[in-house]
C-alpha cells in the first residue's frame, strides 16, 4: 500500500502556527506597528527567528508590505535571500538592510550596483552569490575579499572588462557561472576568451565548474599538458579524437561531460576517465554500434537526439534519461540493469516488450515516466505485479495511456509500498468521476498518493 501521511514533527506544526500569527498580524498592522511587533518576538532565537523568516518569505500570496513588516520585526536577519519573492519596488529596501546572509540571489532584480557593494562588504560569509546582468569591475573587486565564497553567478549582458576576471581569485570558490563577455561564436576565429577561461581555472584551485553560454571544452585545447585542471565538469561540441585526448589529460578528475554531436571514433576513448559517473550525450548520427559505453561506470546517462541499443549501455547506471531517441535491444536478453532507479524517455520511440523488461528485471526502479502511448495495458501491470516487480516505485507517469484504468492505479497504490506520484491521467482510459473516486479513497485512508489530472475550464 502507499505509504501514509506521517505526523507532522512538533517544530514544525509550532513554527506554522507561529508563522500564521505572524502573518495575521502584519496583514492589520501599518509599518508604524513594527516596533510593537518586533518587541513581542525579540526573545526568539537566531535560528528560529531564520526558520520564520524564510517561510514568510516563501508564502507567494503575501504582499511584500507584510513581508517588509515581519522581515523588520525579526531585525532583518535571514540566512537565504531571493529577491523575486518580494515586488520590485520592496527589492532594494529588502537588500539595503541585509545582514549575516549566506545565500544572496539577485536574479532578476532592481538593485544597483552600490547597494550590492555594501550589502556584500556587510556579509562576508557569503557562500552563494547570484547576480547575473549586475556585474561591474568595482563589484567583482568587492567579490575577491569574499573568502567563504562557493558560488557565483555573474552571467548575461554585463559590462565587466577583460581585466577586472583578475579579482575573481576567491579560493574555496567551486562553481563560477559567466556568460555574455566569454561567449564566443564557434566561426570566431579569436581564442582570447579561451585564454580568459583558462586562466580562471588555474588561478581558482577549487574551481569544479564553469558555465558559460557556450562549451567550455573548445578552452581546455588551448592548454598544453602536463599542466592539469581540478574541474570535473566540461561541456565540449564537435569533439573529434584529438580533442577529448586533450580533455583526458588536463582533466583527469573530470565526473560530468556533455558532448554535442561528437565524432563516431571517440567513444572507446571515455574508458580513460575512470571517474566519469555523468555523460549528456547530443545529436550523434552514427551507428547504433559506434556508441559504446558498455565499459564505462556511469551513474546517469542523458542522451538527447541519439540513436541507441541498449547492448552497448553500461550495467550501472542509475537514471537513464532518453529525449526523442531511437531505443532497441539486439540482445534479446533480460534488462540487466540493476542499479537503474530513474527511467525517462521523452518522444521515444521503443518497444512496449522492451519497456515491460525494464519493469521486470530492474529491481530498484523508483520513478518511471514517458511521453509516448506504449500500449501498456492492465493485464500487463498485473502480470508484472504478481512477479513481484516495481516494489520500490514512487513515481509513474504516463502521458498517454488509453488501454490503463483505474485498476491499475488500485492496483499500484496496494502493490507498491512506496508509490507517491501517479499521472497523468488525463491520458489514461478514465474518466472525472473515476479520478475522483480515487481521491475519495486516498483521503479516507490517509494515504499520501498524489494523482495528477488536470481539469478542463
Amino acid at each position: 500500500m502507499s505509504p501514509k501521511k506521517p505526523v507532522e514533527r512538533l517544530k514544525v506544526l509550532c513554527l506554522k502556527t507561529v508563522t500564521s500569527h505572524l502573518v495575521e498580524a502584519a496583514r492589520v498592522c501599518s509599518e508604524k506597528d513594527i516596533l510593537s511587533i518586533g518587541k513581542y518576538y525579540e526573545k526568539i532565537p537566531g535560528i528560529i527567528g531564520d526558520d520564520l523568516l524564510l517561510s514568510v518569505l516563501d508564502i507567494n500570496p503575501l504582499s511584500s508590505q507584510a513581508k517588509w513588516i515581519i522581515f523588520n520585526a525579526l531585525n532583518c536577519c535571514c540566512s537565504k535571500f531571493e529577491a523575486r519573492k518580494v515586488s520590485p519596488k520592496y527589492q532594494e529596501k529588502f537588500v539595503e538592510k541585509l545582514t549575516n546572509v549566506l545565500h544572496l540571489n539577485l536574479a532578476d532584480a532592481r538593485v544597483s550596483s552600490e547597494v550590492i557593494s555594501e550589502v556584500i562588504k556587510r556579509c562576508r560569509s557569503l557562500k552563494s552569490l547570484v547576480i547575473p546582468g549586475l556585474a561591474t569591475d568595482e563589484l567583482l573587486e568587492v567579490i575577491s575579499s569574499l573568502n567563504k565564497l562557493e558560488f557565483l553567478d555573474i552571467s548575461g549582458n554585463t559590462q565587466v572588462s577583460t581585466e577586472s576576471y583578475d579579482y575573481i581569485n576567491n579560493q574555496n570558490l567551486q562553481i563560477l557561472s559567466i556568460g555574455v563577455p566569454l561567449t564566443r561564436s564557434l566561426t570566431n576565429s579569436s581564442t582570447e576568451d579561451y585564454h580568459i577561461l583558462v586562466k580562471l581555472m588555474f588561478q581558482l584551485p577549487n574551481l569544479r565548474e564553469i558555465r558559460t553560454y557556450n562549451y567550455t571544452g573548445q578552452a581546455i585545447f588551448t592548454i598544453k599538458p602536463p599542466l592539469v585542471s581540478n574541474l570535473q565538469s566540461i561541456s565540449d561540441c564537435f569533439t573529434s579524437r584529438q580533442g577529448l585526448e586533450t580533455i583526458i589529460a588536463v582533466c583527469p578528475c573530470l565526473r560530468e561531460l556533455t558532448l554535442d554531436d561528437p565524432e563516431p571514433d571517440i567513444f572507446h576513448q571515455l574508458e580513460q576517465l575512470p571517474h566519469l559517473k555523468k555523460l549528456k550525450l547530443r545529436r550523434f548520427c552514427g551507428s547504433l554500434s559506434e556508441v559504446y559505453l558498455k565499459k564505462l561506470t556511469l551513474d546517469v546517462l542523458q542522451v538527447q537526439n541519439v540513436n541507441l541499443d541498449m547492448e552497448n549501455i553500461c550495467i550501472t547506471l542509475h537514471t537513464l534519461s532518453l529525449k526523442h531517441c531511437l531505443l532497441i535491444d539486439s540482445s534479446y536478453k533480460p534488462t540487466m540493469f540493476k542499479n537503474l532507479r530513474v527511467l525517462e524517455l521523452v518522444d521515444c520511440d521503443i518497444n512496449k516488450e522492451v519497456v515491460l523488461s525494464f519493469f521486470k528485471h530492474c529491481d530498484m526502479l523508483q520513478r518511471f515516466a514517458s511521453s509516448s502511448d506504449l500500449d501498456l495495458t492492465d493485464e500487463d501491470l498485473k502480470t508484472v505485479c504478481e512477479m513481484g516487480c516495481l516494489k520500490y516505485l514512487e513515481e509513474f507517469w504516463l502521458s498517454l495511456a488509453r488501454n490503463l484504468s483505474s485498476d491499475s492505479v488500485i492496483l499500484l497504490m496496494n502493490h507498491c509500498d512506496k508509490l507517491r506520484l501517479v499521472g497523468t491521467l488525463n491520458g489514461w482510459n478514465m474518466e472525472k468521476v473515476d479520478v475522483n473516486y480515487l481521491r475519495c479513497v486516498i483521503y479516507l485512508t490517509n494515504t499520501m498518493l498524489n494523482l495528477i489530472y488536470f481539469c478542463g475550464f
